[in-house]
């Protein structure tokens, strides 16, 4: 409820509404946009998206884009890993089987020495995507050669519940006041 609050006093007085999760930082403007489709773009501090933790890695702390209740729902294993090109892509196949139940989609990135976790939101399920590799040195300064390839992406979902708008608690308080009314009118 918290959480909420604040978005929506952020976006009210004009503030950036998009809360970062703990040890997470927005994407270098290089690979914001390497998801077709994605709605944002964060990087972790996190260097493995371990399954057999609990939590499970992408909602440690204050989780991916601020959630914490991710669903681990299918990993795409060696999408590149020779690094020897800086590879771009097509994903197809990426639910597994009854994964279209959610309304919110995580795409993880993942390679190894001398990057994190990348992150990208998506508010549809990506049953296929493009993408653009997002290991470069603009975003990970320490890759040698300019870029590390792409070992596999994992796929989560959740459903996202919308806060309650202010008009709704306003219809409430009119109905409720309308009974009144009627009430003292009898």
């Amino acid at each position: 409820m918290i959480s909420y609050l604040g978005m929506i006093l952020a976006s009210v007085v004009g503030l950036n509404s998009t809360v970062m999760a703990q040890g997470s930082s927005s994407c270098v403007p290089a690979i914001t946009g390497a998801v077709g489709g994605s709605v944002g773009c964060e990087v972790s501090t996190l260097t493995q998206d371990y399954l057999n933790s609990d939590p499970i890695a992408v909602n440690m702390g204050s989780g991916f884009f601020n959630n914490t209740d991710w669903s681990f729902l299918n990993k795409t294993e060696k999408v590149d890993v020779d690094d020897d090109d800086l590879n771009t892509g097509s994903q197809e196949n990426l639910l597994g089987a009854g994964s279209s139940a959610f309304n919110e989609y995580l795409l993880v990135y993942k390679d190894g020495k001398f990057t994190t976790l990348v992150g990208y939101l998506l508010d549809s399920a990506p049953t296929s995507v493009t993408w653009s590799n997002p290991f470069i040195q603009a975003q990970f300064p320490g890759i040698p050669g300019g870029f590390k390839d792409v070992s596999h992406i994992s796929v989560y979902g959740r459903n996202h519940q919308a806060p309650m708008t202010a008009s709704a608690p306003a219809l409430g308080l009119l109905i409720a006041g309308l009974a009144l009314a009627r009430r003292r009118l009898r």
